[in-house]
């Protein structure tokens, strides 16, 4: 055990201590201490025989510990001070759960149904179905496959955490273990140890622990709620006219730059942020910067010049900027009409929805909820699945449960009446009436955003 004057509850002699200790509300000390002890422990435990019972323990302090990585993302992101250059907290659980699961003895071998899975989703990026054959830079480059084509899977597969969970035993092979030269192929992120014996570097571990970690996440985000299947179709609706009336909102230059950063926002990739952001010392990065580390600077370029210049009817139909255009519209309307913001108080984006994973179980009314790039509802714990994931379908849907179970008023006093009736309504009665009711000129000059 770790010699400490500093007097901690969180300090474990056992891995059963381990396993059983709240985490919930520690403190960055008492964390320290607690991987600490706990790595000594699995330590002691490699020296010796494993036997079925540890494994067990093992996995249970795996899960634990993701979790714990899950719900506290972005506070892991702090500094270690001191020693251990280059670490973060989020490293340091990741050591943990890296040795503990090389403890565990993880398959690395693929199932005969995760090998269908991976050609029927052309995902497959070696040779062998053994990723125990695997370099590094061969678990980089099938991550980076998996990243690009996260929001393109029908639905997320037993067969595809079976797979993610492979490439990461294989990478906490590497992690725990010194390799030689073919194992860490890639030279400037290795350190030499002796004659062709080298450990893997920070830089390294912060990146397969943040593409790891993110795509467990968003798998977690995905699957916690239940969900009702989608409808056939939506109802008719007058959301185009809808639109199409809102659009006056980008003869304002500051509305498309709105629009334009929620366009880089959607572009980002789970891990793109966080990777780029440890590349400046922790520095915040804006979305932009994140995409800009792998793509082409001349795309961005183009599309940025696309959306301050082109005409309404070309933003909706590029598929790029229609989910972000749409979003924003949508806030900007609920801002200048009824002074309340939509994002805040009925949009809870995949991020967002850790910070109030709590609330989200509880509220009474519904929300749209981004999952995976794709746009659902959310009510009383269920997702209502929406058929084509955009955000206009969505939109409606919201529409639709505020009509049926709270006549168009929400918390009481947010009578959305005249908006309801507007897109779900056709007879010109409703119409004239929401005409009428539009913001004056000086009133959408007034409009600020967030």
């Amino acid at each position: 055990m770790y010699q400490s004057k500093y007097k901690s509850i969180f300090r474990c002699h056992t891995l059963n201590e381990a396993i059983n200790y709240d985490l919930k509300s520690i403190s960055e000390v008492d964390l320290f201490l607690f991987l600490l002890d706990t790595y000594d422990i699995l330590l002691e435990d490699s020296n010796i025989f494993v036997d079925e019972n540890n494994e067990t323990n093992y996995l249970n302090l795996i899960v634990k510990l993701e979790k714990f990585c899950f719900l506290n993302f972005n506070k892991l992101l702090s500094s270690i001070p001191g020693q251990m250059r280059g670490f973060n907290l989020g490293m340091f659980v990741y050591l943990v759960i890296s040795l503990c699961r090389t403890l565990s003895k993880t398959s690395t071998l693929l199932l005969r149904s995760t090998r269908s899975w991976m050609r029927i989703n052309k995902i497959r990026s070696h040779r062998s179905y053994d990723t125990a054959d695997f370099t590094i830079t061969d678990i980089l480059d099938a991550l980076d496959i998996l990243e690009m084509k996260w929001g393109m899977f029908d639905v997320l597969t037993d067969d595809l955490l079976q797979y993610i969970n492979a490439l990461e035993a294989r990478a906490c092979h590497l992690i725990s273990n010194f390799q030689d030269g073919d194992a860490l192929n890639i030279a400037k992120h290795r350190m030499k140890i002796e004659d062709s014996m080298y450990q893997i570097s920070p830089a390294h571990i912060f990146e397969l622990y943040a593409r790891f970690i993110a795509m467990k996440r968003s798998f977690a985000q995905y699957t916690m709620f239940d969900t009702v299947p989608a409808p056939q179709e939506m109802p008719k609706n007058r959301l185009d006219a809808f639109m199409d009336r809102e659009n006056r909102h980008l003869t304002i230059r500051k509305f498309r730059d709105v629009v334009s950063d929620t366009v880089w926002e959607n572009m980002v990739r789970l891990s793109d942020t966080y990777r780029a952001s440890y590349a400046v010392r922790g520095t915040k990065v804006s979305a932009y910067q994140a995409i800009a580390e792998n793509r082409p600077l001349q795309v961005l370029d183009h599309l940025a010049q696309f959306i301050s210049y082109k005409k309404p009817n070309e933003l909706h139909a590029n598929l790029h900027v229609k989910e972000a255009l749409h979003r924003e519209i949508v806030h900007a309307y609920f801002m200048s009409t009824f002074s309340i913001s939509f994002k805040n108080y009925f949009f809870c984006s995949e991020e967002k929805c850790w910070n109030h994973i709590s609330m989200l179980k509880t509220t009474t009314v519904p929300l749209i909820l981004e999952r995976r790039k794709r746009y659902d509802v959310l009510y009383r714990s269920v997702v209502h699945l929406t058929k084509t994931g955009e955000f206009a379908d969505a939109f409606i849907y919201w529409l639709l449960l505020v009509r049926r179970d709270f006549q168009g008023i929400l918390y009481g006093s947010m009578d959305f009446n005249n908006l309801v009736s507007f897109v779900l309504d056709s007879d010109s009665e409703n119409i004239q009436r929401e005409v009428k009711e539009r913001p004056t000129k000086k009133q959408r000059l007034e409009y600020k955003f967030e």
